[in-house]
């Protein structure tokens, strides 16, 4: 009985993955974008809540502004390395 169950199982998942397999994957190249030479702002207008945020976490965004876009042509992204922020 378990045997029939895995192997009815088995059988599901390869035909669901042959199908999942189907069709091109669509890639990055198959996207051109215009990247964005700005103006950029050179001072971060920072909320009400923002401002609370610690001295540090305003010099690292600060900082971010004016770093190079990196993020899908139009967007500077910016994961901090150990959570942090």
């Amino acid at each position: 009985m378990k045997a029939a169950k895995f192997i009815s199982n088995l059988i599901i998942a390869v035909c669901f993955s042959t199908i999942a397999n189907e069709g091109d994957v669509p890639e990055f190249k198959d996207y051109n974008i215009s990247l964005s030479d700005g103006p950029f702002a050179k001072k971060i207008n920072l909320t009400n809540e923002q401002l609370k945020k610690s001295e540090e976490w305003k010099r690292i965004i600060q900082k971010q502004l004016n770093e190079q876009i990196n993020f899908a042509g139009h967007y500077r992204l910016y994961i901090s390395e150990k959570g942090q922020l």
